[in-house]
C-alpha cells in the first residue's frame, strides 16, 4: 500500500503482536511493527518470528506495513531483514541513522533481498529516523540518499528523555522549543527532496490527548502532514489534525471557484475574503481539497454545510 496519503503510523511492539488487531481497528493508515527499543535483547529472535508471521494481517487490512529494525552496529539488523523481507512488507524503518551512508547501505541490502526473493525491484521503502546528532545535522543528505526514502520524521515530538534529548543534550519542555530548529530542518529537507510525507510525533504521554494535539498542531504549523503514534487512542487525534477542517475546505473551494471565474474573464488574480489570490493559491487550495477527500471529509462539509 505504498503511495497512499499517510496521516498516522502506529507503533506496535514486536513482543505483543496480538495488539495488531486493535491497531488496525484504530483506523491507522499504517503500522510500524517494532523490533528495536520495544524488544529486550533476549527477545529479539522470538519477536522477529512473531512479526514475520503477523505482517500478512496488515496487508490484508489494507494498511501500510513497516518494520522498525535494529540499527547498524547492533548485530541484529541483517537477521531482522532476513526474517521480515517478503511480499507482505512495505518498508523498513531504520532507527538512529547517523548519515546518508546508513541509508545507502540498507538500500543495497534490500536490492539483493528483493532480487533473491522475487520481489519488485525498489519496491521496499526505507523510512530513516534521524535521531543522532550527525543524522539531524545531515538530514538533507539522508532524505536524498535513495529513491527508497519516501518520508521523514522528527518535526515535532514529545518524548522526554528519548533519543533526541540524549543525542543533543537538550532538556524537554512542553513548548517543543528544543526541537524547533531540527524540526524545521526536517521539513525543509523532506520537501526539497520531494518526499511523499513529513511526519511529526510521537508523544509518549498515552493519556494526555490535549498535549498530543498541541504537539501535532505544532508539527502541522511547521509543515508536517502526518504523525507517528504510540497508542491507538492517538490515531483519531492525528487524523483530526491532518485532515483539513471544514472551514479550510470551504475557503479552498471559494478560492478555486473565484479563480475559475477570474480566468474565464481573462484575469489571473482576484480578491477573496479581503485578500488577493492567484495561481499559487489555487495550487494550495487544490491540495487542501485533495487532502480533505483523502481524509474522508463528507461532501456537505466540503461545501461548507
Amino acid at each position: 500500500m505504498t503511495g497512499a496519503p499517510v496521516r498516522s503510523l502506529l507503533f506496535v511492539p514486536g513482543t505483543t503482536v496480538r495488539w495488531v488487531g486493535p491497531a488496525v481497528a484504530s483506523g491507522a493508515d499504517g503500522l510500524i511493527l517494532d523490533l528495536e527499543d520495544a524488544v529486550p535483547e533476549d527477545g529479539k529472535g522470538p519477536a522477529r518470528r512473531a512479526v514475520a508471521d503477523t505482517l500478512g494481517r496488515g496487508a490484508a487490512a489494507g494498511v501500510l506495513a513497516l518494520v522498525r529494525v535494529n540499527g547498524w552496529g547492533t548485530g541484529h539488523l541483517l537477521a531482522d531483514l532476513d526474517a521480515v523481507v517478503g511480499p507482505h512488507l512495505d518498508g523498513v524503518c531504520l532507527p538512529k541513522v547517523a548519515g546518508a551512508a546508513d541509508v545507502v547501505a540498507l538500500a543495497r541490502v534490500l536490492d539483493d533481498l528483493e532480487a533473491a526473493r522475487g520481489l519488485p525491484p525498489g519496491g521496499l521503502e526505507v523510512f530513516p529516523v534521524a535521531e543522532t546528532a550527525s543524522g539531524l545535522r545531515d538530514v538533507a543528505a539522508v532524505c536524498a540518499a535513495s529513491p527508497r526514502v519516501r518520508r521523514i520524521s522528527g518535526v515535532s515530538h514529545s518524548v522526554p528523555g528519548g533519543d533526541f534529548d540524549r543525542a543533543l543534550g537538550s532538556r524537554w519542555d512542553p513548548s517543543g522549543l528544543a526541537a524547533l530548529h531540527t524540526g524545521a530542518m526536517a521539513v525543509l529537507a523532506g520537501r526539497a527532496a520531494g518526499l511523499d510525507g513529513i511526519l511529526c510525533g510521537p508523544s509518549s504521554d498515552v493519556e494526555d490527548l490535549d498535549h498530543l494535539r498541541a504537539v501535532l498542531e505544532r508539527g502541522r504549523t511547521l509543515g508536517a502532514d502526518g504523525a507517528l503514534c504510540i497508542h491507538p487512542s492517538h490515531v483519531a487525534v492525528a487524523h483530526e489534525v491532518f485532515t483539513p477542517r471544514p472551514e479550510e475546505v470551504a475557503e479552498a473551494r471559494a478560492v478555486v471557484a473565484a479563480l475559475d471565474e477570474a480566468e474565464a474573464a481573462g484575469r489571473a488574480a482576484v480578491r477573496v475574503g479581503g485578500r488577493m489570490v492567484d495561481r499559487a493559491h489555487r495550487q494550495a487550495s487544490e491540495e487542501t481539497l485533495r487532502r480533505a477527500r483523502a481524509g474522508g471529509r463528507p461532501a456537505a462539509e466540503e461545501a461548507g454545510g
